[in-house]
């Protein structure tokens, strides 16, 4: 067990830096007009991201409702469908600050990503407008991409990074650090042979 640690260590130190992808909102806003931004352009949103739609029309009587065709049959309603609640700009509240609608909805999330259906690509979201009994449609759209992530290519070791002037004056004192070391192992070895030379022959003259 004790050998396979060294192993585990090494390993990890081995493999490639990954950062995860933290998934973050997007927040639309829903006004008088529609819709603001009035699209979400191309690079912005990958898997896992979500649209977060907040009401804003504050004109009497108005309610929004988001929803997507998420099986691109031409009908929103599907069972594959997806819709937010009718949304309103508040909420009316009892005195202890709750909801005296517990329905009511001033916001709704929507996450891309295939927990909902939702395949990469191009999407178009309906926006229903409800005001005075009337029903107007407007229209988002949105594009996301796979979350991919990749190591970072062309890795470096500390000494490669280094510039080339500082590898050659490395290696130069490398050597001479090797040297001075050989030069003191020679040294020790002579003092000690001389000192064995003297020992035999002071041995000698007592005999």
């Amino acid at each position: 067990m004790k050998a396979l640690i060294p192993l585990l260590v090494t390993a990890l130190i081995l493999l490639p830096p990954v950062t995860a992808h933290e998934a973050k909102d997007y927040t639309v806003l829903l006004t008088s007009e529609g819709t603001s931004p009035a699209s979400v352009p191309e690079g912005v949103l990958v898997t896992t991201d979500r649209l977060f739609f907040m009401m804003v029309d504050s004109r009497n009587d108005t309610r929004h409702m988001v929803t997507l065709d998420v099986d691109n049959d031409g009908s929103y309603d599907g069972p594959d469908d997806l819709s937010s609640p009718w949304l309103t700009s508040s909420c009316e509240l009892d005195e202890e600050g709750n909801k005296t609608d517990p329905d009511c909805k001033v916001t709704y999330t929507l996450i891309l990503g295939p927990e909902n259906g939702i395949l990469p690509g191009n999407i178009s979201l309906l926006i229903k407008i409800y005001e005075n009994e009337n029903i107007t449609n407007h229209t988002l759209n949105a594009s996301f991409t796979e979350d991919v992530h990749s190591p970072p290519q062309n890795l470096q070791s500390p000494i490669d990074s280094q510039p080339e002037a500082e590898q050659d004056d490395a290696a130069i004192t490398d050597t001479w650090l090797s040297r001075l070391a050989l030069v003191g192992i020679l040294v020790g070895i002579t003092m000690a042979l001389i000192s064995i030379s003297a020992l035999i022959r002071d041995k000698s003259k007592q005999d």
